[in-house]
């Protein structure tokens, strides 16, 4: 199948020649490694509380139903019970030590297609192992979000990775995860949501490896989407995952309300029930080819000038 139509080709072949294109990815795009997705990695959270101390059933039961329908609170709420289980399982998650992780498929898909701008809400090491060994030279963490870092991405020359919401080797308390994070981390004048007023209405963004029920890039989405509508000259676009087909309604619903056409594609669970984001690659691979075709050239990729940082 093709996931792509002829106009969306034009269109992010037109943003990568001014360089306005910018690739805002999730966790689907690590998910080759042993780590797991939103949703698992949620429910990993969860299962450590439970098995700490005697839970009865009806207490862990109530638990995960809060999670499940609220997952920010939910999360906000685990930490409140138990901030030692908590910490340990992030670490658990998310290593501290960068070797343990491999460069990401995904990852190597997304450097391919041209662009020098990306933008996460991960913590993991995953991307920046496959950026280090496909752009040497280009900028990591740490850099600061902020207006001017985002008006300066389209006269780079090379490449430079926002991870909005933190890295992981800095420990739990300093990434976005819990609700009170994420609300201090998207207040009035903070410099993330000055920095993605600037991308949504300056750069055509494209997200990559989120799935329907992920609340970061709902909220992300409802935030800042209506205002890219009157200020950008583009209609951004999402490849999102889900396991069962998308109503068109929904699909509607994006490109209405937040300014974001979406092409889906078929998430897919192994027999351990590990979602797994296979279909995401083949669309990726499908979009590189159809670049480079639209594209005739290759790009070439320096290492990007300074740009403001914040304090490793």
């Amino acid at each position: 199948m093709s996931y792509w139509r002829k106009e969306h080709i034009e269109r992010i072949a037109a943003a990568i020649k001014l360089n306005e294109f910018v690739i805002f990815f999730g966790s689907g795009v690590s998910a080759s490694n042993p780590l797991p997705v939103w949703p698992d990695m949620i429910q990993r959270f969860v299962d450590e509380w439970a098995k700490d101390g005697k839970k009865a059933p009806d207490e862990i039961a109530s638990m995960k139903a809060f999670v499940d329908s609220n997952q920010l609170s939910g999360l906000e709420g685990l930490r409140k019970a138990n901030q030692r289980i908590f910490d340990n399982t992030f670490t658990a998650i998310f290593s501290p030590n960068p070797d343990k992780y491999n460069s990401t498929k995904g990852g190597t898909n997304l450097l391919a297609l041209g662009t020098f701008g990306f933008v996460t809400t991960n913590y993991d090491f995953c991307f920046q192992k496959s950026f280090r060994e496909a752009r040497p030279g280009a900028k990591l963490n740490p850099f600061q979000p902020s207006k001017a870092n985002a008006a300066a991405l389209s006269t780079l020359d090379g490449a430079v990775l926002y991870q909005i919401h933190g890295t992981a080797q800095r420990g739990s308390n300093s990434v976005v995860l819990t609700s009170s994070q994420y609300e201090d981390c998207y207040r009035d004048g903070s410099d993330v949501k000055e920095f993605l007023y600037e991308i949504f209405s300056k750069y055509l963004v494209v997200f990559v490896g989120f799935g329907f029920n992920d609340q970061y890039i709902l909220r992300i989405l409802e935030r800042f989407g209506p205002l890219s509508r009157s200020t950008s000259r583009y209609t951004h676009l999402g490849i999102l995952g889900a396991e069962t087909d998308v109503p068109q309604s929904t699909l509607d619903i994006y490109e209405s309300l937040w300014n974001t056409e979406i092409v889906t594609y078929k998430i897919e669970r192994s027999r351990g029930g590990v979602l797994r984001h296979d279909k995401l690659n083949e669309a990726l691979e499908e979009l590189k080819a159809l670049l480079d075709a639209e594209i005739s050239g290759p790009i070439s990729y320096a290492p990007c000038p300074s740009l403001t940082t914040s304090a490793p």
